[in-house]
């Protein structure tokens, strides 16, 4: 529970002249205001964005706990981001109790990162204060909200139409099984027969709803006794992959039952409803403009590149009269190098010292190619597809920036005349956020080729359908990025198996997902219980990151090492590195910045002073007492 600060009570002074009383309670209340401001404690923990044995490196969330001299506690949410992939079971379970939590920053609108907002709103008694970010990240972040609530609905119809067939089907199966194994059943026995947790069969029960008795129940136009064997044996079968049946024993398992057998789906984590409240919290703020969330704590954000309304986050924590504790909080990074930023370079903040850096490592040990080299490489992908006469080149992407990115792209190098045929945007998410990366860019011809309403089309319900015997040669940019729902997914059940059609892939493929499986060469994939065996040919294009690489990350990090005011204090400072995958990029870019410390460069912090956080470890950043950054005591 937060601790609140108690009403100030008005001492007595009894034997004080009045002038007298009133200069000391105000002197008294002065100096309880200012005890009120100042932290003495300050502790960081993350829920995700940590990449490991159990999890990938989405599901940003972090909390920051901030504890006053008085012992009243702040706690922020930094980003509120769902599991994809490797677990995404955790989505269910929050983390944090939302009454407990004063404030959430977000910094980007990426799902990973902004996707679970509505499950901190949606409970009368759940969080009531506020959520801060930037007017574009809303802009964007309630779009991808709304579609994935719509997503959440109609898997969830599904699934509860594949339960419903299955329980029906093992209920069918129940009948067939125990009719053959006893050879027949008597007349008494009725359609409402059902297995006890014995496994016997419960006679007590009577006559199903229609009053049918078992031996009249008509399968495939047969009676239940003249079934065939090889029905019977797809019954055992069934049964025996539900866990209802022991095959080696030709026997019923005890205590199997519909219910613990074959759970129910889980309804979607939140829905349009829900999203709808999240607006009734947000709190929107400008690049560079400073903001005080509590007496004692400032907040700003910086652009940060990445895609459109994206920012890094820096708090000041006042710790006594005279100083602030800095901690800045990167998000997901964009790139510094070269000349295509249509949504800004990463805005270094001014001069601020920071004390503890929390920043991205996605493509820790990763050197990206320049922008020219990716746009090359696509070139190549199309131009190989298009003389080979493929049919069509199928890219999936995310709906946020990279769709965007790779239309400007598709667009330049149609006209550089790369190809001739179309250019078609099905996904209707990516549609949307489409419309706002154009309306919202800095770069004047890609904002141009997105809002061309003429460059490319958007797909219609036909187009999905019958690739295979199109006459022009086809682009089809579809969501989502690494495959685990949207459109793509239909585009693999139909074409994953035609050497006539191409797929490439842009981007990261979080562990876990379809795109991970087909980009690393697997020969066959499972997509909703159906196995497809892969002939099409899988491109993975490279350059199209909107991520930072591993030179961008250190640039940004070493920043305050170049003021002569702050040097020594840049270089004493914390390094948390986390959204990383924690044995590979995250532990690469550790072994970066050892390299640069050999090298002797003066904008690294000390390596004792470099953690990598575990998922739900508490770390200690500052205390007053003087030991900072530690493992808190349990």
């Amino acid at each position: 529970m937060k601790k609140r600060l108690k009403p100030f009570v008005e001492p007595e002074f009894p034997s004080v002249k009045p002038e007298v009383k009133q200069e000391l309670i105000a002197s008294l209340e002065a100096t309880r205001q200012k005890w009120r401001d100042f932290f003495e404690k300050i502790t960081w923990t993350s829920f995700g964005g940590i990449g490991g044995e159990d999890t990938s490196l989405t599901g940003s969330k972090h909390l920051l706990e901030a504890i006053r001299e008085t012992g009243e506690a702040v706690r922020l949410l930094l980003d509120f981001g769902m599991f994809q992939g490797k677990g995404k079971e955790r989505n269910q379970i929050l983390p944090v109790k939302p009454s407990t939590i004063d404030h959430v920053l977000e910094t980007h609108a990426h799902l990973d990162h902004f996707g679970l907002l509505p499950l901190l709103t949606k409970d009368e008694e759940g969080f009531t204060w506020e959520i801060h970010c930037t007017p574009v990240t809303w802009e964007s972040g309630l779009i991808g909200l709304k579609d994935s609530a719509k997503i959440g609905e109609d898997g969830y119809d599904e699934d509860y139409r594949k339960y419903a067939k299955l329980i029906r089907d093992a209920q069918g199966a129940i009948r067939i099984v125990r009719n053959a194994d006893s050879k027949g059943i008597p007349k008494n026995k009725r359609n409402g027969d059902r297995m006890k947790g014995t496994g016997e069969l419960d006679p007590s029960l009577g006559e199903g709803k229609d009053g049918v008795k078992i031996k009249n129940r008509i399968h495939g136009g047969k009676a239940i006794h003249d079934l065939p064997e090889s029905k019977i044996q797809q019954s055992r079968q069934l049964l025996s992959e539900l866990g209802f049946y022991d095959l080696e024993t030709s026997s019923f398992i005890n205590g199997a039952s519909i219910k613990k057998n074959i759970p129910a789906p889980k309804k979607n984590l939140y829905d349009l409803k829900d999203v709808n409240k999240v607006e009734y919290f947000v709190q929107t703020h400008k690049y560079d403009e400073k903001f005080e969330l509590e007496p004692g704590i400032e907040a700003t954000f910086y652009n940060a590149g990445h895609i459109a309304g994206s920012a890094m986050v820096v708090l000041k924590f006042k710790v006594d009269d005279q100083s602030t504790y800095n901690v800045m909080f990167s998000g997901d990074l964009g790139r510094l190098r070269g000349d295509f930023h249509p949504y800004g370079k990463p805005r270094l903040p001014p001069e601020v010292p920071i004390d503890a850096f929390v920043h991205e490592t996605t493509y820790g040990g990763k050197v990206h190619w320049e922008r020219e080299f990716a746009i090359d490489d696509l070139g190549r992908v199309i131009r190989e597809a298009y003389m080979k006469r493929k049919k069509a080149l199928i890219i999936p992407t995310f709906a946020i920036e990279r769709c965007a990115s790779l239309l400007h792209a598709l667009i330049e190098l149609k006209k550089q005349e790369y190809f001739d045929g179309e250019i078609i945007l099905d996904s209707p998410l990516g549609i949307q956020q489409t419309m706002v990366a154009g309306r919202h860019a800095e770069d004047e011809a890609f904002s141009e080729n997105l809002m061309n309403k003429h460059a490319y089309r958007v797909a219609k319900g036909e187009d999905r359908e019958g690739l295979e015997r199109s006459k022009k040669f086809r682009i089809i940019v579809t969501g989502s990025g690494m495959a685990n729902g949207g459109p793509i997914l239909d585009y693999l059940k139909l074409y994953s198996n035609n050497p006539d059609i191409e797929f490439a892939f842009a981007g990261y493929q979080s562990e876990g997902t379809i795109g991970n499986e087909l980009t690393s060469g697997y020969k066959s994939i499972t997509i909703d219980g159906l196995k497809l065996h892969v002939e099409a040919k899988v491109n993975n294009l490279m350059g199209f990151s909107a991520h930072a690489d591993e030179r961008d990350l250190f640039e940004i990090m070493e920043y305050g090492s170049r003021s002569r005011r702050h040097g020594e204090r840049h270089r004493n400072a914390k390094l948390l590195l986390v959204h990383g995958e924690r044995d590979k990029s995250t532990t690469a870019y550790v072994n970066y910045l050892k390299r640069r410390v050999r090298e002797g460069k003066r904008g690294v912090p000390k390596m004792e002073n470099v953690f990598l956080p575990n998922l739900e470890e508490t770390l200690v950043l500052y205390s007053a007492a003087g030991k900072e950054v530690e493992k808190k005591e349990e």
